[in-house]
């Protein structure tokens, strides 16, 4: 019996594309501690974690544990599947063979001119399995809508969780914070730009460091999660692949 969970997940647009572009593996979400009680989910890292009490645990002898909730991780278990919401316009284009409604998707916009926003790649309803014409009727012409908005048969995005652990933010290796979709730059031969580094934008906050261990973690100084989780929350970080649509059974 195939006890398979889906569930959304929201990334940014810069998430989305790094997703796309194959250079995104992991995500990390802050866990909400609590103030009693002890963790029952002690695994080592080797444990078997199709076994939900083995979830990310790795046995730490630090009395932190003891603010850890004893419920498992809120995106899923290894196997099951995440779709991602993004922020999504629907609307209708005129072409040679007559009116087109489709879907539009912001991220889109990293790679286009500024001049062609207007004009982004449409994903037309017709394309999409499982579209809803009457969800899309009610849509279309609202703008972009917020990603918590978008529904299940328009995300083109679908994961598949790999792997789950606990670690500190801060304790983020290299390798994982490139495996976050920080991106290398290599230096301009003419130095234009620089030595060789590191980098990522949110949108609106563009970092650059010698490492992306360093990027990762000035990246979350400015996030929402920052304010409410602190400097160094325990995290559960979550490995995933990409799968097609057609992959979903």
């Amino acid at each position: 019996m195939d006890n398979t969970k889906e569930r959304p997940i929201i990334f940014n647009a810069q998430e989305v594309n790094a997703v796309l572009a194959g250079d995104k593996t992991q995500h990390r979400v802050p866990i909400n501690i609590k103030s009693w009680g002890a963790p029952e989910f002690m695994g080592s890292r080797d444990c078997d974690k199709k076994i939900a009490l083995n979830w990310g645990w790795d046995n730490f002898d630090n009395e932190d544990t003891v603010l850890l909730p004893d419920l498992g991780c809120p995106m899923g278990r290894i196997g099951d599947r995440l779709w991602v919401q993004e922020v999504i316009g629907s609307g209708c284009r005129s072409t040679e063979h007559g009116a087109v409604d489709g879907v539009e998707y912001k991220a889109d916009e990293a790679h286009q001119d500024k001049d062609d926003w207007d004009w982004l790649p449409l994903r037309e309803l017709d394309s999409i399995a499982d579209a809803d014409t009457d969800e899309f009727a009610e849509i279309e012409g609202m703008g972009w809508l917020e990603p918590e908005n978008m529904p299940r048969w328009a995300s083109r995005i679908l994961l598949e969780i790999t792997d789950i652990r606990i670690e500190r933010l801060n304790d983020i290796s290299e390798q994982d914070a490139i495996a976050e979709g920080i991106k290398y730059i290599h230096a301009d031969p003419k130095n234009r730009v620089g030595p060789n580094h590191f980098t990522k934008s949110n949108g609106w906050y563009h970092c650059s460091r010698p490492t992306a261990a360093e990027v990762f973690k000035e990246m979350y100084t400015v996030s929402d999660d920052y304010e409410e989780h602190g400097e160094n929350p325990w995290v559960w970080v979550i490995e995933f692949k990409s799968i097609k649509e057609s992959d979903n059974g």
